[in-house]
């Protein structure tokens, strides 16, 4: 295939005329158990629905599998306590029997669809359903004071003679049918929760599908449907989707709409009297969007008001004269080229006689155009459209079907033909402020127009006014201003919602975007250049600033010249400033394991820890201090550990403290020896404040890795903790206590509502606007003055020492004085044990420190953000001032390669002018290396399904094969899964473990949270409107990193490749990799299943299965349906939804002339299973060839563009018009189309 070379990299797409002509708790001690959900899966099973925990320790509580399932990644451990969880580990062992858990977990699959057949077979038929229901409702009655009540509510008659009184657990005094949902598994009585209001729920064909229960009184569940589901019999229909009601109006004068709207109880049969056209009736917002899963249902309900309007249409005609009905029978004699005597015969719907087709196409077709006339004008109506006909058409006594019908039709009629009705939206009032709704309404809406329906919007200004009210509950001079209006005109300010053209115009613009990126492009490293020695030009440099950033490209020596650099600044420094104590410290975040061997040799800051043990549990390095778990607790609540200095609590009350600063081995006395030399590599929180007469210089390597800020998480619970401290010992005012109480029930109501994704300071500081800033300030200023005293928390134990007793052991003998010390030395080992187990404690109460902050927050101080989520609330805290020791030391050098001046700055704190960025004067670093993206379905995020770990192993067996075993990259949770070396942010930067590798497999992207990482950004003084881009260059800032991992910079006679696996860059462009170009790189950007078959969508690997088996000799559909184990209809419906015929493809395939005229050619060295298709079946395939760009050019031009917009796109699957934008826009250097 001809690859052609566009702005985004090496590109093929095509549009072949293969698709262009388609028309169509307590014993796990102080780890939190955190509840899975949509942002923490559950690491077994991967469901999301809070039955399972994860353990901060890594550890997870799987309720799907109590007895284990032989994950690969998780060792089943034990069962929970109380059986109902199982225990999982992360694996650290390699005897995982991968087969063998594919087989369970295929048996598993399998029994689950057993379970759900089986299920399905108890579902009873409508009839059966209406039977039951019925013979309930005869069994119950509808009090007096529940009848007062509906009439009260205007409920019309109709819906009260479906209505019953219900006790809860309602008994019955005939049983039920025992698969009926609702039913006990007795059938003696119903599964109502409450007491209520039991209202029967018409549906298709009139018959009751399902009982909905009203309680009036309780908000929580006012309406609800009552099941059987703990007998696995949920209320669902035979097609598995959630019930629906459908209501007709007494007087029915609009044939040509049916709506669709909330409350199948009461609000959809007002809506149909009120509206006069019927109205489906769906279970919330949520229930509408079963029309996008299950879209036979469109069908089903306009078959059935099709039917009821044909009903219609016969009583209008039977009501007319003789004459009139002569003359009626004629028309469709003409009509069908049929002669028929039987105008009487029982009409029903579908048609099975000519005459009463005629009646159908009268009632259904030419009916509805008129507006609601009179039936009587049909004929004279009719005449017009029948001279539009060529000619007269006889299809016989077989009913055409729709598109026969079209091909007689002109084209301006076939379209409202296929279907003459449109669907009508009734929203409730105020949506457009609730986003979720609005969300499924436009689901739904675009569910709707996929299936080929016009939509409208009912509009009665209710909008943005909850007070507007309801359809049920407007005035009749409201109902009389109803318009019917297009969704654009209808939520023309609310995001999201689009029509199909303007969504076909919007992803024209994205697809500009990817082509020719208008955003962000590459990152820029601006900088003063410099050539030479880098110890020299960062001297030179130190001369006249006091920060210098050195970023120059990765692999070109930084980290090699920090020691040289430290000797030759401090033999400097000691000559120019004598009189001086110089200190030079090398910090970095792994400074404890250097890469670079010349740092070995410079001495170490010592850190406190507890033993520390080799992989294979020997030991490698004894405790120095007793109390380092303490201090990391203390920190993690947000408190300052060293209060008070050396004196502070945790180590004042330590039983080591007084020989803690001599003894060898000990913390204190280890960072004494080692704040002894001149030169310390440490971490950058390690650096003492600057002393008296010192000189200090920070050598700092790699910068990027230091956060800006740190994170407190707590709840309610511990800030009502908080809250109790402080009126205990602060002096609170009445004032000052009321509005703290006032603050914490505003957030528990906040927390209560808010969605799974939380509020962020914005929203929250919205909803609290009207606490008293006054009052919030004397709180800050308060506690700012009272620091919690933590000496209360770690108690000294009493201990007896020879030297206070000396008394005691006067006059003994050395046999006594030896026993007295034993007693001394237990009865020390007690108080020492007792004030340890009273420390724990009160360290398991301490709450978090975040009052004090959260108050910062509310106040409107940007440096506190806040994340808001219904179970707790994060704190997100600028802690720059806790950088201060290297601020303010007397010179600062920074190396990071990809670090733009400006971020180090905002990380010191300092004004950017005030950094010096210099950087080597090189050729582009990327010249020699060839950079191949993979597009994978499910990469696009940091947690990449099951099914996209599986692409990712065949795409890594695949390069495997063709280039060699290569080291692999990727997130720390798919680490064994992927038996990979290199973890993103440990290893994608500063480490030289991947120098000279020829070939490399990265695995997703660096993308950190997205909420966690925009609070950093405005606590540290950014704004919202850069947040975007910010995020997008710290993403790219860490891919370049990670391409110079295998210093290609450094072999300039070598060739490298890095392959890269990303989610679509259609999707996000986050990732899309092109400006890797502007650094030298060759780029190609593939889909995986470019590379092995078994890394594509299901869509094409259910079409090569199909491709597959056509060259194996199966040319028919039965044929090929046998071999894959499917029906001829799967394999039909699966051409059909790429656009394509059996017939088509099969032509495609077997014919001679085209065999090895595909121009496909793989643009890396894998040969590719493509290679012998013709560019129809790539086409199909998804794989984009570029011939058919002059055809689409040529349909354009015939057309204009807003017919090929409005009337072609529309009717092709929606995937296929990704397919014609992607080739179109990537080859034309075009702007984006003028606005149709």
């Amino acid at each position: 295939m001809k690859h052609y070379k566009t702005s985004h990299g090496s590109y093929s797409s095509a549009f072949s005329p293969l698709l262009v002509n388609n028309p169509n708790h307590s014993s796990f001690g102080e780890n939190k158990l955190q509840p899975t959900s949509r942002h923490n899966p559950c690491p077994v099973c991967a469901k999301t629905n809070g039955n399972c925990r994860t353990i901060a320790d890594g550890g997870v509580l799987c309720m799907t599998f109590p007895d284990g399932d032989g994950h690969p990644d998780h060792r089943y451990v034990k069962p929970s306590e109380n059986g109902l969880w199982g225990v999982h580990y992360p694996r650290k062992d390699g005897d995982f029997d991968r087969q063998a858990w594919e087989k369970r977990k295929e048996e598993r699959e399998t029994r689950n669809q057993e379970i759900e057949r089986q299920s399905r077979e108890k579902c009873l038929s409508p009839e059966q359903r209406d039977r039951g229901y019925k013979a309930i409702l005869d069994q119950l009655t509808l009090t007096d004071e529940d009848r007062s009540y509906l009439e009260g509510r205007g409920i019309l008659p109709e819906v009260i003679a479906r209505c019953r009184s219900v006790k809860k657990w309602q008994k019955l005094s005939h049983t039920a049918h025992v698969n009926l949902p609702g039913v006990n598994r007795y059938g003696s009585g119903l599964n109502n929760p409450a007491d209520g209001i039991l209202i029967a729920i018409p549906g298709i064909g009139g018959y009751l599908t399902n009982l909905r229960l009203n309680v009036p009184l309780d908000l929580n569940r006012k309406y609800s449907a009552i099941s059987s589901a703990n007998r696995g019999l949920k209320p669902n229909l035979e097609d598995g989707g959630t019930p629906f009601g459908i209501f007709f109006p007494e007087n029915w004068t609009d044939f040509t709409h049916i709506g669709i709207c909330e409350g199948p109880e009461y609000k959809a049969p007002s809506a149909a009297q009120r509206l006069n056209f019927p109205v489906v009736g769906f279970e919330g917002a949520a229930g509408m969007t079963t029309i996008k899963r299950y879209p036979a249902r469109l069908k089903q309900i306009e078959d059935y008001v099709k039917e009821q309007l044909c009903k219609l249409t016969k009583n209008e005609y039977l009501k007319l004269s003789s004459v009139w009905q002569s003359t009626m029978m004629s028309f469709a004699t003409f009509l069908t080229g049929q002669t028929t005597k039987d105008t009487q015969t029982e009409y029903s719907f579908p048609v099975q006689i000519s005459a009463q087709f005629a009646f159908k196409i009268l009632g259904v077709c030419l009916f509805p155009t008129m507006n609601g006339q009179k039936i009587g004008t049909i004929f004279t109506e009719s005449k017009k459209l029948l001279k539009e006909w060529s000619t007269p058409s006889s299809f016989g006594t077989k009913e055409p079907t729709p598109t026969e019908l079209s091909d007689t039709l002109p084209p301006s009629h076939s379209r409202k033909f296929s279907s003459p009705f449109r669907f009508c939206l009734i929203p409730d009032a105020g949506m457009e402020k609730n986003s979720s709704v609005m969300g499924f309404y436009t689901k739904t809406l675009k569910a709707i127009e996929s299936q080929g329906y016009l939509v409208d919007v009912a509009d009665w200004g209710q909008g943005h006014d909850k007070s507007v009210g309801d359809i049920d509950e407007i005035s009749p001079e409201q109902i009389a201003a109803i318009q019917l209006v297009s969704p654009e005109e209808a939520f023309a300010d609310v995001p999201g919602l689009q029509s199909t053209v303007a969504e076909f115009k919007d992803w024209v613009s994205k697809q500009v975007k990817r082509i020719k990126p208008q955003g962000f492009g590459a990152p820029v490293i601006a900088g003063e250049l410099f050539t030479g020695d880098r110890v020299d030009a960062l001297i030179k440099q130190l001369e006249k600033n006091r920060y210098v950033l050195d970023a120059s490209w990765t692999g070109d020596g930084k980290s090699h010249a920090i020691v040289p650099l430290a000797k030759v600044l401090a033999h400097r420094l000691e000559t120019l400033h004598p009189e001086q104590e110089i200190k030079i410290y090398l910090i970095s975040h792994s400074y404890r394991q250097p890469t670079v061997e010349a740092l070995t040799a410079i001495q170490a800051m010592p850190t406190r820890h507890g033993d520390r043990y080799f992989p294979h549990g020997e030991l490698e390095e004894a405790a120095n201090c007793i109390r380092s778990k303490q201090f990391n607790q203390v920190a993690e609540k947000g408190y300052n550990p060293h209060q008070g200095g050396k004196h502070n609590p945790i180590c004042h009350s330590c039983p080591a403290f007084n020989y803690c600063g001599t003894d060898p081995g000990m913390f204190r006395q280890q960072r004494r020896l080692a704040l002894q030399h001149q030169i310390i590599r440490c971490h950058p929180s390690q650096i003492p404040a600057k002393g008296e007469n010192q000189l200090t210089v920070v050598i700092w390597d790699e910068p990027a890795e230091e956060q800006p800020t740190k994170t407190i998480n707590t709840n309610i619970g511990e800030l009502d903790q908080e809250i109790a401290y402080h009126r205990r010992h602060s002096q609170l005012s009445d004032a000052q206590k009321d509005i703290l109480d006032e603050m914490a029930s505003l957030l528990e109501r906040l927390m209560a509502g808010a969605p799974k994704l939380g509020l962020d300071t914005a929203e929250v500081l919205n909803q609290v606007k009207d606490l008293n800033q006054d009052l919030l300030g004397e709180l800050i200023t308060l506690l700012e003055q009272k620091e919690r005293d933590l000496f209360d928390i770690f108690p000294a134990p009493t201990l007896a020492t020879f030297k206070d007793n000396q008394d005691a052991f006067a006059g003994l003998t050395a046999k006594e004085t030896a026993k007295l010390k034993g007693q001394f030395r237990r009865s020390n080992q007690y108080a020492v044990g007792e004030a340890t187990k009273m420390t724990e404690e009160k360290l398991q109460e301490l709450p978090s420190n975040g009052l004090i902050h959260l108050l910062r927050c509310l106040q409107g101080q940007a440096s506190v953000q806040i994340q808001l989520f219904p179970q707790n609330l994060l704190l997100t805290i600028d802690r720059r001032q806790e950088l201060a020791p290297i601020r303010n030391a007397d010179y600062v050098v920074a190396l990071d390669a990809t670090n733009n001046g400006a971020d180090f700055a905002c990380l010191l704190n300092v004004e950017k002018d005030k950094v010096k960025v210099i950087k080597r004067k090189t050729e582009k670093p990327f010249q020699n290396l060839k950079v191949v993206q993979i597009v994978l379905p499910g990469w696009g995020s940091s947690r990449p399904s099951d099914r996209a770990m599986e692409k990712a192993i065949a795409v890594k067996d695949a390069l495997f094969q063709a280039y060699g075993p290569m080291p692999v990259l990727t997130y720390k949770a798919q680490l064994e899964t992927l038996l990979a070396a290199g973890q993103w942010y440990r290893d994608s930067r500063g480490s030289n473990q991947f120098e000279g590798q020829p070939q490399m497999l990265s695995c997703g992207l660096p993308l950190p949270n997205l909420g966690a990482i925009k609070a950093q950004f405005l606590a540290t003084g950014g704004q919202p409107a850069d947040f975007e881009e910010h995020y997008h260059r710290r993403s790219q800032r860490e891919v370049l990193q990670n391409f110079g991992r295998q210093r290609a910079n450094r072999y300039p006679r070598q060739q490298f490749t890095h392959f890269i696996i990303t989610g679509d860059p259609q999707h996000n462009t986050i990732h899309d990799l092109g400006w890797v170009k502007e650094f030298g790189a060759d780029y190609v950007c593939l889909h995986g299943f470019e590379i092995t078959p078994h890394a594509g969508d299901r869509s094409q690997i259910a079409r090569w299965h199909i491709v597959e088996a056509i060259r194996s000799g199966f040319t028919t559909g039965s044929a090929i349906a046998e071999k894959l184990g499917c029906s001829r209809r799967n394999v039909t419906d699966v051409l059909t939804n790429g656009g394509a015929t059996l017939t088509k493809v099969t032509k495609a395939l077997l014919d001679t002339t085209e065999l090895g005229s595909s121009s496909y050619k793989s643009p890396i060295r894998l040969g590719s299973h493509l290679e012998d298709l013709p560019s129809e079946i790539l086409a199909l395939l998804g794989i984009n060839l570029p011939e058919a760009i002059a055809e689409v050019v040529e349909i354009i031009q015939a057309v204009g563009w807003r017919s090929f917009a409005e009337d072609y796109l529309p009717t092709l699957p929606q995937r296929l018009r990704s397919t014609i934008l992607a080739t179109f826009w990537s080859f034309l250097d075009l702007v984006a189309p003028a606005p149709v």
